[in-house]
């Protein structure tokens, strides 16, 4: 049987206890008064506890299509962003000592919208707050 430990003030799951023999010995194990033990096996980068249930940590909207064009004109929009979500950008086409090879930002307003003149490879980190799913993926440009 698995249990997991969260904050009861958060949601967040701190960690996964199994191979106990029941809930008792666990609870006497050392916790932190604001810890609460639940039954199950969950995935903290997917799932966090709301009401002493888990259930899945909410997304940003990332787009199926992947491809821009490189003209500064046709975009690629995060939408559904929370405000405080840091997105990173790496581009591969460049050498690591090259400014343009890493880009950060913070979003403020509900959405994140990224465009380039420059074609290749990108690669996204899109980092919200808890309890907001992280999501890296890639976009080319052409």
């Amino acid at each position: 049987m698995s249990y997991l430990v969260y904050d009861a003030e958060t949601g967040k799951i701190l960690r996964t206890l199994t191979g106990a023999a029941n809930l008792q010995e666990m609870a006497a194990q050392s916790q932190a008064p604001n810890e609460i033990i639940l039954e199950g096996d969950f995935d903290d980068r997917l799932f966090h506890v709301v009401e002493h249930v888990a259930v899945p940590r909410p997304r940003v909207s990332i787009p199926d299509d992947k491809t821009i064009t490189g003209d500064d004109v046709d975009s690629f929009l995060i939408g559904n962003v929370p405000a405080g979500t840091e997105v990173a950008i790496r581009n591969f086409g460049v050498e690591r000592t090259d400014p343009a090879y890493l880009a950060t930002f913070t979003v403020d307003d509900g959405a994140f919208e990224w465009s380039s003149t420059r074609a290749g490879l990108y690669s996204f980190l899109v980092a919200p707050p808890f309890p907001w799913q992280r999501e890296t993926f890639e976009v080319v440009v052409q």
